[in-house]
């Protein structure tokens, strides 16, 4: 049986329906069986989960791609430096 893979978006929801449900006493589990998937996968999204400063819910896997892109710029920032170093002196 394949694995199934839900986007960034829906997990956004379920997180967000998670949150507000418990507010009215609805269990994560009862919230998951009525979106159709594992419990443990609900659980897991919202313990892995964490707001922004505007309060936008980003994800696991979001978390994962930026932190990816930070580490790209920061190694393209240094490059640049380096060269800039090496340019400012071959000007003197």
């Amino acid at each position: 049986m394949p694995k199934k893979v839900f986007d960034d978006d829906f997990k956004r929801e379920a997180i967000k329906l998670a949150e507000q449900s418990a507010i009215v006493g609805k269990s994560i589990a009862s919230v998951a069986k009525d979106l159709g998937i594992n419990s443990r996968n609900l659980y897991h999204w919202v313990n892995k989960a964490s707001k922004d400063e505007n309060g936008v819910i980003v994800t696991d896997s979001e978390m994962t791609k930026l932190r990816k892109e930070l580490a790209e710029v920061k190694l393209e920032r240094d490059i640049l430096k380096k060269a800039v170093a090496i340019f400012s002196r071959q000007q003197k």
